[in-house]
């Protein structure tokens, strides 16, 4: 009930306020009235602090104060916050351009369902490793594993579609109904494609669908020759859906043609050629280290059928890679990742001290102003905390105006890639979405946070540690030592910092 009753109070503070001010005066006079002295009835504003303490959120009341002063103060020197600003949003830019680059790579997963599910296998014994399956070892595969909930197999080359060069993909009739794949036009290739004797059919891409055919509707039905091989076209893929391969791929196809993509022996025929990329979803509650075991104890059971890698030469380990995001992440590549990040965060740590040493000089400026808060009574924490959210107020549009940077940076670069890559590089690699997303925002605010305590602490500390009777002098002392807790790093660097 309290709750409710302070925020009802907050929402007619005005109102609040003005009730207040009459009760006391009608108090005051009844108390003038009565012939008791003025001094008798208190401080008014004790007694103002008191009502508004039992009736309304005190700590919401200070911060909204502590804004509405810091706006204040900012209209009275603009130039000043757009500097600010300005080199904040320069620093925080480039940051969140090298951040950019990460999500887009490995924190961003397919446009697949339960991405984090999907894994690549492959096994290793002494000579080499095994990451292609036969069509015999895939469907064996398939239906006895219990590691996996569902499995699809892929081979992936570059070749002529229709005299063009393309990156094309051919897949089990499973591969969009696993992943979920959403179809604009017409049908996905289903398990009755799989198969000798089937004829072969194809599923495009959206932007194939868009680059060479402009979106005809009547598409479906059409022969797309692949090295002189027709293959009948059944539908269009949604523009979000390119798998979970690396490149990008441009046509779907069915297995019947996997052997003219390779000039190669049947993969249905008495050879088994070793084709398929096999790539599994985990079982629910199943994890890496038991799908591990449990790969390994089957090929060792299947090695004199299928030679899992080969005949007499069992496997020794086996290899788990998610497919999730076009970079899976483990620890071997946060030794890479590591210096990138770093480089960029000295030039945000540059920009942070260029904005410490102008809230330092800001500081001086109104070291009278705060020498008399401090002599009337309030306390260094509370000064301390009304310059850093001054400080705040200045990072968090910062963060915004970084958010544009960094747009413009990663634009930049899809345009040079897109100007400088040939043709033929272009048809095979896969350009992910670099535009900026929610991750990138909140790392940005994340980061403002942090630069708020970097630029910010330090002045406000050094603002609230001068001299009262100086200040109210106005006498203004300008040697600014940084408190010992944050420079205990400079004591041998720099002899003066020692006296802090």
């Amino acid at each position: 009930m309290r709750l409710w009753n302070r925020i009802r109070h907050w929402s007619r503070r005005r109102r609040f306020e003005a009730d207040l001010a009459e009760e006391l005066r009608i108090h005051r006079e009844m108390a003038a009235e009565s012939g008791a002295p003025p001094a008798a009835f208190g401080s008014v504003a004790l007694a103002l602090e008191d009502s508004r303490a039992v009736w309304r959120f005190t700590w919401l009341s200070s911060i909204a104060q502590d804004v509405s002063y810091a706006f204040r103060s900012f209209r009275k020197s603009p130039g000043f916050a757009l500097t600010v600003i300005g080199t904040l949003a320069l620093g925080l830019g480039m940051l969140a351009s090298a951040f950019g680059f990460f999500s887009a790579l490995v924190l961003r997963p397919f446009s697949v369902r339960d991405p984090w599910s999907l894994y690549a296998f492959a096994w290793q014994n002494k000579d080499a490793a095994q990451s292609a399956l036969t069509w015999r070892q895939f469907t064996d595969l398939r239906k006895q594993s219990a590691v996996f909930s569902d499995m699809l197999g892929g081979q992936v080359t570059t070749v002529l579609l229709d005299g063009t060069p393309a990156t094309v993909q051919a897949v089990t009739g499973n591969y969009f109904t696993m992943l979920g794949a959403r179809i604009c036009l017409g049908r996905p290739i289903l398990e009755s494609d799989d198969g000798p004797g089937h004829a072969a059919v194809a599923v495009l891409s959206h932007q194939m669908w868009e680059n060479r055919y402009g979106q005809d509707a009547n598409v479906l039905g059409r022969k797309l020759y692949v090295r002189a091989q027709p293959a009948e076209i059944v539908g269009v893929a949604c523009p979000e859906f390119n798998g979970v391969e690396r490149e990008r791929i441009s046509t779907w196809l069915s297995l019947g043609l996997s052997g003219v993509l390779v000039d190669g022996p049947d993969l249905f025929g008495p050879e088994q050629p070793q084709r398929l990329a096999p790539v599994g979803r985990l079982q629910p509650g199943v994890s890496l280290g038991r799908a591990k075991a449990a790969l390994l104890a089957y090929s060792r059971q299947t090695d004199i059928r299928f030679g899992l890698p080969k005949p007499g030469r069992p496997p020794i380990r086996v290899f788990m890679v998610s497919r999730a995001t076009v970079i899976p992440w483990d620890r071997s590549k946060a030794a890479g990742v590591m210096p990138v990040f770093l480089a960029f965060g000295l030039i945000l740590l540059i920009a942070c001290a260029n904005v410490s040493n102008m809230m330092l000089a800001r500081s001086l400026a109104r070291q009278r102003e705060i020498g008399i808060r401090i002599s009337l009574g309030a306390g260094r924490a509370r000064v301390v905390r009304q310059l850093l959210t001054e400080s705040l107020l200045l990072a968090l549009p910062s963060a915004l105006a970084a958010f544009v940077v960094a747009s413009a940076v990663l634009r930049a670069f899809v345009w040079l890639l897109l100007h400088f890559m040939s043709a033929r590089q272009l048809a095979s690699s896969r350009i992910p979405d670099l535009s900026p997303d929610i991750r990138v925002l909140a790392f940005l605010f994340a980061a403002a946070g942090i630069a708020t305590l970097a630029f910010g602490l330090m002045p406000a500390v050094q603002a609230t540690r001068s001299s009262l009777v100086e200040a109210n002098r106005g006498e203004f002392a300008n040697d600014y030592r940084l408190p010992a807790c944050v420079t205990c790093w400079w004591w041998f660097r720099w002899p003066s910092a020692r006296s802090c």
